[in-house]
């Protein structure tokens, strides 16, 4: 396996487990004094209200933000005499507004976009920002015409070095954009000076005069301030951002593809083509959706670890709770107990993430990984994240864990993730939510995530959180389907609860023993639990299940 290079995180202590009543006149304290004679307490501490990452202004979206499905729509020319491909003629781009009318939607300005994902601040029903690149003459002669006659805000980019300019195709010339400016219907924002090709080859000197040569042109000419950006053909690196935000720009968008709510950051945002328009506003929605809302739990990994069997509506489970979480990533497959082995203090492990059954000396995982043997982020093609959207993103730090539905945008990437986790130490992909803000989830909700298998009866692994803030890693020792684990779980206290890899990768080590009693699937990954044992302890019992799963 791959080591850390850097330096081991904190033993847990010793404390007692604190349990949950369960029904038919049972509870888990029971079984515990059945164990051990030691007193525990019948109800277990109520959470600590979750709290939000704290953002960043300029580059962060709220996590609030992030359940809303607001379009963001890309043009460029508006002619008679279609040219190319994304092209729009008059009359389609009327045909356009009037589809966005009888929508039910309502284009805001990009100022309004900014601070509703920055401050709160209400947007009217199924928001809808319209942007155009480039500064044709088309934008003032076709497009400001439509826009006054609709009453419909939008957003002109301009490349500074082209207006006026009548080679090829003509641009607005200043008078144009001034008179523009001083109706403020349209916003004017920046598309740098010349358009470069590719931003991401520029040296510093050039970046910074593409970009801050462009702002102040604009705000001279204009009169007015200038935050706006769109990156040309959307390529943008790190350095590029960096620079955006320096020069005092509030957002920027690009050409990938998704409501702004996916995007890696405000000077990140993701915008449609107008050829999806009908597709974007199909499933646009100002308001918060359920299935979006993201999950910030405020964890104690400083509890004492404490192993639990137990029987609860009939699903039998085996669950390790307290202590630290901490994933490892194989080069390739191995049994949790050689996990165990690699992690200094590691005294537990579950089944990880979910990895593609081909080809047993792989390391090959589903979804974005980040383990702390590894300490860099790796994410698959975007080609095969198909079919992943909406499936339970795990993200821990030092004393949060925070659970988001995946998406092909932010998540993806390093800068997304840590807009909600800053001290991100581990990430990986789950199947799909068992219980969420102490609720089971049922088909309905599992069926959203395209899991196949989630009605399957078979064994399963899970990680989540208990009423009090522990972690929790555990399986089933009989064959469940998922939506019978996540109402078994929720009657357990748990809080917040994630099905991992399961079927013949089930299994939980506990003092260098595997609690199962057949030979589990070697697996690519594991969460491996950090603590200090207490000896006076009772060791565990038996498996509750034989057989293979």
């Amino acid at each position: 396996m791959t080591q850390k290079k850097n330096g081991l995180l904190t033993p847990a202590g010793f404390l007692l487990f604190a349990a949950v009543a369960f029904g038919g006149g049972f509870s888990l304290c029971y079984w515990l004094l059945q164990a051990s004679s030691q007193t525990v307490d019948v109800a277990p501490t109520p959470m600590e209200a979750p709290t939000d990452p704290e953002p960043a202004v300029t580059l962060t979206l709220r996590p609030q933000a992030r359940t809303s499905r607001i379009p963001v729509i890309m043009y460029h020319d508006i002619t008679p005499d279609k040219k190319v491909f994304f092209d729009v003629t008059p009359k389609k781009f009327r045909a356009h507004l009037e589809s966005i009318r009888a929508n039910g939607s309502t284009p805001i300005t990009l100022d309004q976009l900014e601070a509703y994902l920055t401050q709160g601040e209400p947007l009217p029903p199924k928001p809808i920002l319209l942007t155009f690149d480039d500064g044709y003459e088309g934008h003032f002669t076709e497009v400001y015409p439509l826009l006054k006659e609709f009453n419909y805000p939008a957003v002109f980019y301009v490349h500074t070095a082209f207006v006026g300019s009548t080679a090829g195709r003509p641009h607005m010339t200043w008078a144009q954009l001034q008179q523009l400016a001083s109706e403020d219907l349209v916003t004017i924002a920046s598309h740098t000076v010349n358009h470069p090709a590719d931003m991401n080859s520029l040296d510093p000197e050039q970046l910074r005069r593409e970009l801050a040569d462009a702002k102040q042109i604009l705000e001279e000419k204009l009169g007015k301030p200038v935050v706006h950006l769109a990156y040309p053909a959307g390529i943008r690196n790190e350095t590029v951002v960096a620079m955006a935000q320096e020069l005092g720009y509030h957002t920027a968008t690009t050409m990938d593809e998704g409501y702004v709510g996916t995007s890696a950051g405000l000077l990140e945002l993701n915008r449609f083509g107008q050829s999806q328009l009908a597709e974007a506003l199909a499933g646009s929605s100002g308001e918060a959706d359920p299935d979006l809302a993201i999950s910030a739990l405020t964890a104690d990994f400083t509890k004492p670890l404490s192993y639990v069997q137990v029987t609860v509506n009939k699903v039998q489970l085996s669950m390790a709770l307290g202590g630290r979480p901490y994933t490892v990533h194989g080069d390739r497959r191995y049994n949790l107990k050689d996990y165990v082995l690699e992690v200094p203090t590691g005294a537990a492990a579950v089944t990880g993430g979910f990895f593609p059954l081909r080809g047993r000396d792989t390391s090959k995982m589903i979804g974005p990984v980040l383990a702390q043997n590894e300490e860099q982020l790796l994410a698959p093609p975007l080609a095969e994240t198909g079919g992943l959207s909406g499936r339970p993103l795990v993200m821990i730090g030092a004393e949060k864990i925070v659970i988001a539905p995946f998406n092909r945008g932010y998540l993806m990437q390093e800068t997304g993730i840590r807009s909600l986790l800053p001290d991100v130490r581990d990430v990986f992909l789950g199947g799909t939510w068992l219980v969420r803000n102490g609720l089971p989830q049922g088909r309905e909700q599992m069926l959203k995530v395209n899991l196949a298998s989630y009605l399957e009866v078979r064994h399963r692994s899970f990680i989540g959180v208990y009423g009090d803030g522990r972690f929790v890693a555990g399986i089933t020792h009989n064959r469940n389907s998922a939506p019978k684990l996540a109402e078994a779980l929720a009657a357990a206290g748990i809080q917040e609860a994630v099905l991992m890899d399961s079927g013949a990768s089930t299994d939980l080590v506990y003092r260098g023993q595997s609690l199962v009693s057949y030979e589990p699937r070697p697996v690519p990954h594991a969460i491996v639990v950090q603590a200090e044992i207490n000896p006076a302890a009772p060791p565990p019992r038996l498996p509750l299940a034989q057989g293979r799963p």
